[in-house]
């Protein structure tokens, strides 16, 4: 009887303590701290529960011992037990669809889900960079969502966002690790000059869109973010070893100028082999406790091979080296000796050497980092890397040859809970380099510096503020080789601060809100750009916004502070790049000859009086203009024989001509023509309405963009996002904006006729001269048994295209043609890009993506040609395949792309670009039996569908990479 009276109070104890009632409260989070709303929590003994509210908190009342199912859409079920001991929880839910809801920081510059980020943005996963053999950082973006990539080589390519492609683009922000990657002070995204292998990055986010308000200045188009690994949380040694094989080129090599181009491909199948090479290794360097932790990491990438060639037509084959001064062109001998601008122009010339393109690539590269991580809230990070390349790179006025261009960068970062700052320099050094078409070299030993701060609070759990501030310091050093006499002063200091907020209304509403102000050293006052959004919700896995951005851009420091002397005409006229700093005013006068109206004037070197400025039809300096315009009109035929062997007496022919033809011009007005960058012939142009030209001053981008994304299903993410953009002062890429004056061909011709028929029947060895000129293609001849046609070709095309004058700016020395960057008027557009990745199992995924552009030509009167193109296709799509066979550790993934044809017009280069499709063919074994070793194959354009991804650029045919890899 004790026994079992002892039992039974113990049972009833226990069952009173058991069911006892109690209330719980906590709050409920994802696994970034975010606070969670609408979650439910049910109680299934008493059929109860409760739901999160707006702050994530919850109140359940239930009984000691019950188990409590927490549940939200798109998150792990979460279970726990009632316990006495425990009345305040913290909860943390792990997401069920991580790969197609991952988390990014470019949006807001903090972590958030894809799903909340306020604008439109695509993420490329480490696993996606492994599953293929990237030579060069633009092949990692090769399928994304609204990118235009240029490419014009195995490692080169222009890369943008939403269009507005050109050589030397500085629209887009590319940046890797929160650093800044632009070269110093051109700003341009030159990305195979980026260190950081393969191996090393985590995953690459790309923004579309307007991103001013966070990052400043030239982030108008979007942003491209390289984020890498970090050695306390992976460590890895790993090296890879590829080689490769590009296609040969059947026939002459394209050649826009001229289709009988006398340039093969190489033959040698190893003339076009690859080989590259990379070593990675990431390492934590202390054991135990959490109080302190490091590691570091150092990698190495080596690549070589031949490019795809191309003939550049206005590339001669021998060319004297030398570089711009403000006194004029310093040329060299062959052993370093440097001739004066004073002697070179007295006649005494350097030496000329092979210019013919040097297609191969070498790249070597290193990046090292050291991190400290103290506790779990404060890290310290140092981090510094260095690219050599040698290549050839597209720039606006032709190509570069690059030689020894070197590439650096130093950066240190501190993280403190929610504090963050750094500083870095970018450095560049652009070694023996020199532009193909003139032999200049480019002493270009620039850097640049940036502070940053930025903090972030969160007075409630409905509201998150970030605020920080930014100091971007450009120190050009171009040995007056491309900035002449603003050397000295041409220095830029650019500073930001800035605010961003977001509110929750409730579950389903969230406002956003941005503001940073920006001044500008050179273009001065303050810009505003204000970001606006609305972030709704639907449900947990669906999400609408209604975005506004205003962005801008700021010219690079060559826009402001170029003064390099391109080229001399022979009839003494200089063509000089200019900085537009100051702006141009030009010279106005009553012009006799046009009934008196005020018209622009023009400067001539054949003028008597210095630094007179003379009527569009003043004759007074077509004489003086006249003798020269004849000697270059011999050198042409001195050529042309020279070339054909036709034994004629050149020195007798020069005589014949200047003692025939007259040597003084009556009666022959003029015209005013502007010179066609591309084709360099001058061509008919609208001069009288010609305006000064302002001081270049920021392009003001207004964005307004409706947008969705969404995973239905559990397997299917979808985004969708339609934009309209207006660009205000546009700017123009490097053009004339000196129109020029020449003899009318009409009145010349009409003056000379009587003298060529006496010149003719005068010459010697009359049978020699007609064999070899008649007919002649170079003068634009006709066969049929007389020169007239070719000796008065010859003429009207060397006075036609040889200017005796330049309407020029009054703030420029005399008679000299400007090429320059301005501002040239109003641009809009609208597009939208869709994007669906599906996955169909956990092995089996597809991809499908259309992007659209409502226009490629924009018709601008004061654009070159009178229109500005987009350089890009207004259509394009692409389709994708990825299966993962894990049962033998291999992964097949296809890429399928195909865009419309659109106009090129950038300074030189201006054509048309065709329509093209390609597909790229990704094997990754990584062998069950061994899962340290890994085989990567990678075939680019895999049936060979040659195409030019740009005008002036090499076709692009198929090129392949074998890559094998042992982590140790």
């Amino acid at each position: 009887m004790g026994r079992f009276s002892l039992s039974f109070i113990l049972l009833f104890c226990f069952c009173t303590v058991f069911g006892q009632n109690i209330t719980i409260t906590g709050v409920i989070t994802d696994e970034l701290g975010e606070t969670l709303i609408g979650v439910n929590l049910f109680d299934a003994k008493k059929s109860k529960g409760a739901v999160t509210d707006i702050d994530g908190k919850f109140i359940l009342k239930t009984e000691i011992g019950n188990q409590i199912k927490v549940s939200y859409i798109g998150y792990k079920d979460y279970f726990f037990t009632a316990d006495a001991d425990n009345k305040s929880l913290k909860i943390k839910l792990e997401p069920n669809v991580s790969t197609l809801n991952q988390v990014v920081i470019s949006a807001s510059r903090r972590k958030e889900k894809i799903l909340d980020a306020p604008a439109s943005i695509s993420t490329i996963s480490s696993e996606q960079i492994e599953n293929r053999v990237a030579i060069a950082p633009p092949d990692i973006l090769k399928n994304t969502t609204g990118v235009d990539i240029m490419q014009t080589g195995l490692q080169s390519a222009n890369i943008v966002v939403r269009g507005f492609n050109s050589p030397f683009n500085t629209s887009l922000l590319t940046m890797s690790d929160n650093r800044i990657t632009r070269v110093p002070s051109l700003k341009i995204n030159v990305m195979q000059l980026i260190p950081a292998t393969s191996d090393d990055i985590e995953r690459v986010e790309v923004l579309r869109g307007a991103a001013s308000a966070l990052y400043g200045p030239n982030s108008s188009d979007g942003v491209i973010h390289f984020i890498t690994k970090s050695p306390i949380d992976q460590q890895q040694t790993k090296l890879s070893l590829g080689v490769g094989l590009r296609s040969k080129i059947d026939g002459p090599v394209l050649d826009s100028g001229n289709a009988n181009s006398d340039l093969f491909d190489n033959e040698k199948v190893t003339e076009r082999m690859m080989f590259q090479t990379s070593f990675y290794h990431a390492q934590k360097i202390t054991k135990g406790g959490k109080n302190f932790q490091a590691g570091y990491k150092l990698s190495a990438n080596y690549f070589t091979g031949y490019d795809w060639q191309y003939k550049d037509p206005f590339e001669a084959d021998t060319i004297i080296m030398g570089n711009q001064t403000f006194e004029g062109r310093v040329e060299y001998l062959t052993d370093g000796t440097v001739i004066p601008a004073d002697s070179v122009a007295a006649g005494v010339r350097g030496d000329f050497v092979d210019n013919r393109r040097d297609p191969q690539i070498d790249k070597i590269s290193f990046d090292g980092r050291f991190d400290m991580r103290f506790g779990k809230e404060t890290e310290l990070i140092f981090s510094g890397g260095l690219t050599n390349i040698n290549n050839i790179e597209l720039a606006p006025l032709g190509s570069i040859q690059g030689i020894n261009w070197k590439n650096w960068y130093t950066q240190t970062r501190f993280i403190h809970k929610d504090l963050f700052a750094q500083f870095y320099i970018n450095g560049n050094n652009a070694g023996d380099s020199y532009f193909l078409r003139t032999g200049d070299v480019n002493k270009d030993r620039s850097k640049s510096m940036a502070a940053q701060v930025q903090h972030s609070i969160e007075p409630t759990a409905r509201f998150k503020l970030i605020y920080g501030a930014d100091a971007f310091l450009t120190r050009p050093d171009t040995r007056n080789t491309i900035n002449g006499r603003f050397e000295e002063d041409d220095n830029v200091n650019e500073y930001g601060i800035y605010v961003h907020g977001d509110y929750k209304f409730n579950e389903h509403l969230t406002a956003i809100g941005a503001l940073r102000l920006d001044h500008h050293s050179v273009v001065g006052g303050v810009f505003f750009s204000p970001r606006a959004a609305v972030l709704y919700k639907l449900n947990p896995k669906n999400t609408v916004r209604l975005t506004f951005n205003r962005a801008f851009r700021t010219p690079g420091t060559g826009g402001f502070f170029a003064d390099a002397l391109s080229a001399t005409l022979p009839t003494g006229i200089d063509v000089r790049v200019i900085g537009n700093v100051e702006g141009f005013g030009f010279s106005y006068g009553e012009n006799p000859y046009f009934e008196n109206r005020v018209l622009p004037q023009f400067a001539s070197p054949y003028t008597t009086e210095n630094g007179a400025y003379l009527n569009v039809g003043d004759q007074s300096v077509n004489d003086a203009a006249w003798n020269d315009i004849l000697n270059v009109t011999v050198d042409e035929f001195a050529n042309i024989f020279a070339n054909n062997d036709a034994g004629v007496n050149v020195e007798a022919i020069a005589t014949i001509v200047k003692n025939l033809l007259p040597d003084s011009l009556e009666n022959v007005g003029h015209d005013v023509k502007a010179l066609n960058l591309t084709t360099r012939r001058f061509v008919d142009t609208e001069w009288e309405n010609l305006g000064n030209v302002i001081p270049l001053k920021n392009v003001e981008t207004l964005t307004y963009e409706i947008g969705y994304k969404g995973i239905l299903a559990d397997f299917l993410f979808l985004q969708a996002d339609a934009y309209y953009t207006q660009m205000k002062d546009y700017i123009a890429p490097t053009t004339l904006i000196t129109p020029n004056v020449v003899l009318n061909t009409d009145d010349l011709l009409a003056y000379l006729e009587p003298s060529i028929g006496p010149l003719i029947e005068s010459l010697d060895n009359f049978d020699n001269f007609v064999n070899a000129l008649d007919g002649n293609p170079v003068v634009n001849g006709v066969q049929n048994g007389t020169v007239r046609d070719e000796i008065e070709n010859a003429l009207i095309d060397a006075a036609g295209n040889l200017p005796i004058g330049t309407i020029s700016p009054t703030n420029v020395d005399g008679a000299t043609m400007i090429l320059a960057t301005r501002n040239i008027g109003d641009l809009s557009v609208w597009g939208f890009d869709i994007d669906a990745s599906a996955y169909l199992s956990k092995n089996i995924k597809i991809s499908a993506a259309y992007s659209f552009v409502n226009k490629d030509r924009f018709e601008v009167p004061e654009a070159q040609f009178g229109y500005v193109a987009l350089n890009a296709p207004q259509h394009r799509t692409r389709f994708g395949f990825n299966y993962n066979i894990k049962q033998i550790g291999l992964n097949v993934g296809t890429g399928f792309r195909w865009q419309s044809a659109f106009p090129a017009n950038s300074g030189v280069f201006v054509g048309e670009v065709d329509s093209f499709h390609d597909m790229d063919l990704n094997l990754s074994w990584t062998p069950n039996f061994h899962d340290n070793l890994s085989f990567t194959l990678s075939v680019s354009n895999l049936y060979n569908n040659r195409h030019q991804f740009f005008v002036g650029s090499p076709e692009i045919g198929t090129s392949g990479m074998f890559r094998i890899s042992y982590a140790l």
